[in-house]
C-alpha cells in the first residue's frame, strides 16, 4: 500500500489527466528530454499504483476462477446492481442454482446480465472500484469543480490550480476519502477473500 503523501501525487496525477487532454503528451515530452527528477519519480509511483491494482485484482480472479466474469466488469463502463435475483438464476462464477434471495443480478452497460451469490456481492464491488479507480478520481474532481460556484461563473479554469483546490478541499477530505476506500480493499483482500467459500 503506498503512503498517504505518494497516493496524493497519484491523484494529482489522475485529476490532471481529466481536466487537461494533452497532460500526458506533456509529461512524455517533458520526459524525452532533460526531465526533472519528479517527473521521472511521479512515473514510478503512477506505476506502482497500477501495479498495486493489478495484484489485487489478480488475488480476487485467483480466489474466484472466474476470468470471464472480471473480463465483462473491466471491460465496462456503468453497473446496475439489484438485490435480488430470478428464482432459478445460475451464478456466473460458481454454476450454482440461485434463489431470489440469496442472488443479486448485475446488469453492465445496459445490455449484460449476471447473477451471482450474494456473498461475492462486497469481492465484485472491490474488484469493480479497482478497475476503475483513475477513471472515477477524474469524475469525482470534475463533479466536485462543477459544485463549486467560481467554476460555475467561469473564474479559474487553470489546471494546475484547480487541480490544488481539489486536493487541498476540507484538508485533503477528496483523496482521503478515496485512500481510506483503497486501504480497506486491500485489507479485505488480505484478510477475508482467502475465507470466502467457493461453491460449485
Amino acid at each position: 500500500m503506498q503512503r498517504f503523501e505518494v497516493f496524493v501525487q497519484v491523484c494529482e496525477f489522475f485529476i490532471k489527466c481529466k481536466l487537461d487532454a494533452d497532460y500526458i503528451s506533456k509529461l512524455d515530452l517533458i520526459l524525452e528530454t532533460n526531465a526533472p527528477k519528479e517527473v521521472g519519480v511521479l512515473v514510478k509511483h503512477v506505476q506502482a499504483f497500477h501495479g498495486m491494482r493489478k495484484s489485487l485484482c489478480q488475488q480476487i480472479i485467483r480466489r474466484l476462477h472466474s476470468n470471464k466474469v472480471f473480463a465483462i466488469l473491466a471491460d465496462a463502463k456503468g453497473l446496475t446492481q439489484y438485490n435480488t435475483c430470478p428464482d432459478g438464476s445460475t451464478c456466473a462464477l460458481t454454476g450454482s442454482s440461485l434463489k431470489a434471495n440469496n442472488g443479486i443480478m448485475l446488469i453492465v452497460d445496459g445490455q449484460t446480465l449476471l447473477t451471482v451469490h450474494s456473498r461475492y456481492k462486497i469481492v465484485l464491488y472491490h474488484f469493480w472500484t479497482l478497475v476503475h479507480m483513475p477513471s472515477e478520481i477524474g469524475l469525482e474532481s470534475v463533479k466536485w469543480l462543477k459544485q463549486q460556484k467560481w467554476w460555475q461563473s467561469g473564474g479559474d479554469t487553470d489546471v494546475e490550480q484547480c487541480t490544488q483546490k481539489i486536493l487541498h478541499y476540507n484538508d485533503q477530505q477528496f483523496v482521503k476519502c478515496i485512500y481510506v476506500k483503497l486501504k480497506a480493499i486491500a485489507e479485505y483482500i488480505e484478510n477475508k477473500l482467502p475465507n470466502i467459500p467457493i461453491i460449485k
